[in-house]
């Protein structure tokens, strides 16, 4: 993606031992976690990092908590929940103008690309709510719906892209209006090319009218109908969801009690008709003004029509990429069961699995916890996360030992319900600054709030699950005090983190003296549940500090009697499928190279007005190449070195990762080494000498890491 800010990374770990090499300029990360936290900062950092320590009577020129009745209670963003063991959605992408606070008493108007959704099963359960008196336009932003599921539930939805693209002028392909090679386009006085400069079809911003989802943090396919990203839909506000009902119920019950489709003839004849007739008319009456254009000015040539692409890919037995107004989406999520230690013998003496007790061949499951989703097509993500197509996917697994079920035992036991919170952080502008010469600011919002306050009982514990579904913002989660004139002191909220990313913690990690007392960082992609609990003094409480706040926490009414579990008992056990993953087990080792175009050394423009040309091992994304194979059922060691100056996510769709070593040259002098116990870590020791510092996990899983930045 073109849109790049300058976010940089850097480690709590200040080792002083042998200087770095030359090599070692690069970042090195391997697919295992370190346990330390990386200290997140960048040129828009929102939070600086200060220790957790109780504050005295605030001084004249220190900063300020504002008083509670200047902010406004976080909002409970709609959840749309399961029915039975379907989670049954009909999600749509529509447009509008929003409000969007740039600060506790101010907001800008911004026309944005936003979801609603509903639950058709249920339709009091709608986002936005059905049931209340519809604001006055312009309506707040707010993410997507929140989405609620369990593992083992099918996925259902119905998908509709109702964007009016009249209000987005060239924000399909601007091929179609002969410019370019299809790249969205600005000039500026003096700059006839600010944008696209020397980006290049398909690398660049484009068609950020047209949608898809990507259902970040899934184990499932990601392809069909499942979690791909390489479908584009097309927008259509005459597509309604009463036009594809019967085809996608259709496709929905044989997703359900058979399989998903797995080539374009599984759909059913009357949608893919109607897809084709939609399709066939877009490309004859699209706006063209390129060279052979029509007298009228209608109708696409033969190379920038959408259905000869797709006729040509159902042909060679692919999934088309392109469609009009709608789309289904199906798959299940996977139920890892575990294998009985001792099978029943059957008659003839051989032991056989009973059918609902057997993995049924899976290797691994779907973790439990908190996902989520964003409209994801190539050339636009950025543009469509600015605007705030993002929400919340919550997996639970509500079984006796499983990570929800184990958890609500545990505070049941003690007498109290388990408040779940769902946060999700945002920017929200209704452009990326390469199409602005003069950039916009960017704040930071809470479920769609500017520095909303969450409400808590004195000594309550509530489960707060958080998505950071930022572009460009690194967020340090910390708790203080609210500085007073009074001079009393007092403790801020305690936490424990407990999953990063969607997979749940080891006990050991969890246990770890410092969970609980150092930030809780989290790059954009991120997410982390923790258990927080309120003071016992009522009162104002701030997440992150009085001078950059995130959000606020207000305690008061009856005192709760909770805390956090203590022991391996009280905490949710470790599915088998996330257990270490043996150095044994690697099979191959890979060398990526995160780069950009020659002779650059900063983010930014260039001073001709260039942009970034990022790659991997040298190459820009070309659609349809394959760069990396694997073996079906292995495990692979992937070393990522980044020889640029932005702290790029490493995110691998469908499947976790672990690191087991990291290297940040700019705040370390040799890598990191994760193993996994004291056995491997004497071995690794032998091994690496001093030129790595090793020590011991256990390995956290992530699927999102934002890579270490090159020397500066």
């Amino acid at each position: 993606m073109a849109e790049a800010d300058e976010v940089k990374v850097q480690s709590d770990e200040n080792d002083e031992a042998a200087p770095a090499t030359k090599h070692q300029k690069a970042f090195a990360a391997r697919r295992k976690f370190l346990r330390q936290a990386l200290a997140v900062t960048s040129s828009v950092a929102l939070a600086e990092f200060l220790p957790t320590v109780l504050l005295k009577a605030a001084s004249p020129g220190q900063a300020q908590c504002p008083p509670v009745t200047d902010l406004k209670e976080v909002t409970r963003i709609g959840e749309i929940t399961r029915n039975g063991n379907n989670l049954q959605a009909v999600l749509r992408v529509v447009d509008g103008e929003r409000t969007v606070p740039t600060s506790i008493k101010t907001s800008v108007k911004q026309r944005l690309r936003y979801y609603v959704g509903h639950n058709p099963a249920d339709l009091s359960q709608s986002w936005p709510p059905k049931d209340q008196p519809a604001p006055a336009p312009p309506g707040p932003t707010a993410p997507g719906p929140t989405l609620r599921c369990s593992i083992g539930d099918n996925v259902q939805i119905t998908f509709l892209n109702q964007v009016n693209v009249a209000n987005f002028p060239d924000s399909l392909a601007n091929g179609e209006y002969g410019k370019a090679e299809g790249c969205d386009e600005l000039r500026v006085p003096g700059n006839k090319n600010f944008y696209p400069a020397t980006d290049k079809f398909p690398n660049c911003l484009h068609a950020s009218s047209a949608a898809n989802i990507h259902f970040h943090g899934t184990h499932v396919t990601p392809s069909t109908t499942g979690d791909n990203v390489l479908v584009n839909i097309w927008p259509s506000t005459t597509v309604l969801e009463k036009d594809v009902q019967q085809a996608f119920q259709q496709t929905f019950e044989e997703c359900e009690t058979r399989h998903i489709p797995q080539r374009w003839e599984d759909l059913p004849l009357s949608w893919r008709m109607y897809q084709e007739r939609l399709i066939k008319e877009y490309d004859s009456t699209a706006p063209y003004v390129g060279p052979g254009a029509t007298p009228n000015g209608r109708g696409l040539p033969e190379y920038l029509r959408l259905w000869p692409q797709d006729v040509e890919a159902i042909a060679h037995g692919a999934w088309p990429p392109y469609y009009v107004g709608s789309y289904p989406y199906c798959f299940k999520i996977p139920k890892y069961e575990e294998e009985p230690h001792h099978p029943a013998p059957t008659p003839s003496g051989s032991a056989v699995l009973p059918l609902e007790k057997a993995h049924r061949g899976l290797k691994m499951g779907q973790a439990p916890g908190t996902h989520w989703y964003h409209s994801h097509k190539h050339g636009s993500t950025a543009i469509n996360m600015f605007n705030g197509l993002s929400g919340a996917f919550i997996i639970e697994d509500n079984s006796l030992t499983g990570y929800d079920g184990a958890l609500k035992a545990f505070y049941a036991k003690s007498g109290g319900n388990l408040d779940q919170v769902v946060l999700v952080f945002q920017q929200i502008v209704d452009d990326p600054n390469l199409l602005r010469p003069v950039p916009q600011k960017r704040p930071l919002l809470v479920n769609g709030q500017f520095t909303p306050y969450v409400k808590m009982q004195p000594g309550q514990v509530q489960l707060w699950r958080m998505v950071n579904a930022t572009v460009s913002a690194p967020i340090a989660i910390q708790f203080n005090l609210c500085p007073t004139t009074s001079g009393l002191a007092n403790t801020p909220p305690q936490f424990k983190q407990i999953a990063q990313d969607g997979v749940q913690y080891a006990f050991a990690n969890y246990n770890k003296p410092e969970n609980g007392t150092k930030p809780i960082n989290m790059a954009p992609a991120n997410r982390a549940d923790i258990l927080v609990q309120a003071p016992t003094q009522p009162g104002l409480y701030v997440v992150g500090t009085p001078a950059a706040p995130l959000l606020f926490i207000q305690v008061e009414g009856p005192r709760m009697s909770m805390g956090f579990p203590r022991s391996e008992a009280e905490f949710p056990p470790m599915p088998r499928f996330l257990n270490d993953i043996p150095e044994s087990d690697i099979r191959l080792q890979r060398r990526i190279v995160y780069g950009w175009d020659k002779n650059r050394t900063v983010a930014g423009r260039n001073a001709d007005g260039s942009s970034p040309q990022f790659t991997i091992d040298r190459e820009q994304f070309s659609d349809g190449v394959v760069n990396q194979v694997m073996l079906l059922d292995t495990a692979e060691e992937w070393t990522i070195y980044n020889e640029t100056t932005i702290a790029h996510p490493f995110h691998i769709h469908v499947n976790p990762f672990q690191i087991v070593e990291v290297f940040d040259p700019n705040n370390m002098q040799v890598p990191l080494r994760i193993v996994s116990d004291a056995m491997a870590m004497e071995a690794a020791v032998k091994k690496y000498g001093n030129t790595k510092k090793v020590v011991v996990g256990p390995p956290i899983w992530y699927d999102n890491f934002a890579i270490p930045i090159a020397k500066t």
